[in-house]
């Protein structure tokens, strides 16, 4: 008897590590509900989010996962912005500790599960050099997000903050990853 329940624990253990895997790591299958949004409906988002902006001041909260977004939409709000620390909480992380890979699967969940325009709390830009912060914000932009907000911060806390020419950098080739393909996505930077 103690033989078998031994022989079954192993697989039993592997079905619950593959439960709890991410789904990155898996196959599998999103629901029809999480399917990329079509370029038009993308284009949609962001020119009403610009016209929100020029409409002048409205309230965005934070959904950290795609049930909370949902809600927020059925609230009402106009727009959402995701929460970097929020998800990463929700993960078992710390603040700035995913990994860009996970911020983009987030996004997409995010932008696929409701109708709002997303403004995407994208760190840091996801890397050190102008170049690495432009490719990041064109692969954040492929996911449909409206706008984005890079923060300022190096993660050294010898160096806190980048200096003003650094960071001038980093927004100025964010910028031009946006600007050639006519998306009109904001970016704010923080």
């Amino acid at each position: 008897m103690i033989r078998r329940v031994h022989d079954k624990l192993p697989r039993a253990i592997a079905g619950l590590f593959e439960q709890a895997m991410p789904t990155r790591c898996r196959r599998v299958s999103r629901p029809a509900s999480f399917r990329r949004k079509t370029d038009a409906a993308i284009a949609e988002s962001r020119r009403v989010f610009r016209a929100l902006h020029e409409a002048g001041c409205f309230v965005i909260p934070n959904p950290w996962d795609v049930g909370s977004a949902r809600m927020l939409q059925g609230l009402g709000f106009k727009a959402l912005a995701t929460t970097s620390s929020g998800f990463a909480w929700s993960r078992g992380r710390p603040d700035n500790g995913i990994t860009r890979e996970m911020a983009l699967a987030h996004l997409a969940d995010i932008v696929a599960a409701t109708d709002l325009p997303v403004n995407a709390d994208f760190e840091s830009g996801f890397a050190h050099d102008p170049a690495g912060v432009a490719q990041s914000v064109q692969l954040a932009l492929a996911t449909g997000v409206a706008g984005l907000s890079i923060e300022d911060s190096t993660g050294d806390p010898e160096r806190p903050l980048y200096t003003i020419d650094e960071a001038s950098q980093r927004m100025r080739a964010a910028r031009r990853a946006i600007d050639p393909d006519g998306t009109f996505a904001f970016i704010r930077v923080r």
